[in-house]
């Protein structure tokens, strides 16, 4: 049934590692609110929050001037949640 399916069908982040700048898409199942957070791994700091509204398809461009690390993205859909780890190398 449609309904079982994952509304997140899949998170790419282009490059990873890099060195800040790069692209995140997300595409849903279908057209949905999602919440996007960016949060570096040691400590949880929150680097940035991105919400958008009514796509199936979203991408966003960071420029994160940020130090060498792991960090991570959390993507959240209607109660669904995916995690995707990568690195940013200075």
């Amino acid at each position: 049934m449609l309904e079982d399916l994952p509304l997140i069908q899949s998170v790419h982040l282009r490059p990873n590692p890099s060195s800040g700048r790069f692209q995140l898409e997300v595409t849903l199942r279908r057209p949905a609110p999602v919440e996007i957070r960016g949060i570096r791994q040691v400590g949880g700091q929150v680097i940035t929050t991105q919400q958008g509204n009514g796509q199936a398809v979203y991408v966003w461009t960071f420029d994160w001037q940020v130090p060498s690390g792991i960090y991570l993205w959390v993507v959240q859909a209607e109660g669904q949640q995916v995690t995707q780890r990568f690195i940013i190398q200075r």
